[in-house]
């Protein structure tokens, strides 16, 4: 397997998320309103209220507190953020073609996930980021070792 090109990818706040997670705000807000509709006591219908305050609040600080920064590979290395700091280890947790959920590990402090989403006026870059992150995944666990040839066939 060869080595991909060095690439970069400015990463910000997945929307798809953020529209998933505003989905899950207004869907939950049926039980509240199930609650005064249904004529409940009121400490049971503040007690569901209170619950998707609290459901809510965290669902919006979680995207907001999103990082964002460039995620760079040069070639050899991962890179991330402004001051460029060196990834020791990169790991694919979910991929849904469009979108990647990453584990990056640095070479100093803890591990962070990240979104990536594919860029619609520059599909060139994410297939190319997209490519060096299966490279590593693969590459990480022994994957490039030579093709043996197939069945029948000679070298």
């Amino acid at each position: 397997m060869q080595r991909p090109p060095a690439t970069s990818l400015q990463v910000s706040r997945s929307k798809r998320l953020g529209w998933l997670f505003a989905g899950l705000i207004f869907l939950f807000l049926c039980a509240p309103l199930y609650s005064v509709w249904s004529g409940q006591a009121w400490d049971r219908t503040l007690a569901v209220w209170a619950a998707w305050g609290v459901l809510s609040a965290n669902l919006v600080l979680s995207w907001r507190r999103m990082p964002e920064g460039r995620l760079r590979w040069d070639g050899e290395a991962w890179y991330w953020g402004n001051l460029s700091q060196s990834i020791k280890a990169v790991r694919i947790q979910y991929d849904f073609q469009r979108t990647l959920w990453v584990l990056l590990q640095p070479e100093q402090g803890q591990q962070f996930g990240v979104w990536l989403e594919a860029d619609a006026l520059q599909p060139e870059r994410w297939r190319s980021v997209r490519r060096a992150l299966v490279w590593c995944e693969e590459t990480a666990w022994g994957a490039e070792v030579s093709v043996a040839p197939a069945a029948g066939m000679h070298p």
